[in-house]
């Protein structure tokens, strides 16, 4: 039973690497560039996108029909984002230093040897 698995999983990794392999020969290269770059000659086609033309109505495009609609949300969002960064950091510094009082606090009883419920006892 584990020797089928063993078997089928080398046989699939062979014709895997088998297949990697014969789509860099140059027998297969001339009917993959038919295929992937159309009825143009390669020079043709890369010009045709590379040039600046289909790349550059696809930026006018995003820039008349998608930005108008998209900046006014992110302006929105990024108000109300900078908002809870700043409460969230001003907590932060809150917590820390919170935190910092009462270890050095803590630390100064010990060295002097006065317990905590000890301090209970000065208050009137």
């Amino acid at each position: 039973m584990f020797n089928g698995v063993i078997v089928k999983n080398l046989v699939a990794i062979g014709l895997v690497i088998g297949l990697g392999f014969a789509s860099q020969l140059a027998y297969f290269k001339n009917n993959s560039q038919v295929f992937t770059l159309g009825p143009h000659t390669g020079a043709q086609q890369v010009n045709a996108y590379s040039g600046g033309n289909f790349l550059s109505k696809i930026g006018d495009w995003i820039k008349t029909n998608v930005y108008p609609k998209v900046s006014g949300e992110v302006a929105n969002r990024t108000t109300v984002a900078s908002g809870e960064v700043t409460n969230q950091v001003a907590t932060a510094k809150q917590n820390s230093v919170d935190v910092a009082k009462k270890f050095v606090a803590q630390k100064i009883l010990d060295a002097l040897g006065v317990k905590p419920q000890d301090l209970q006892q000065c208050k009137p």
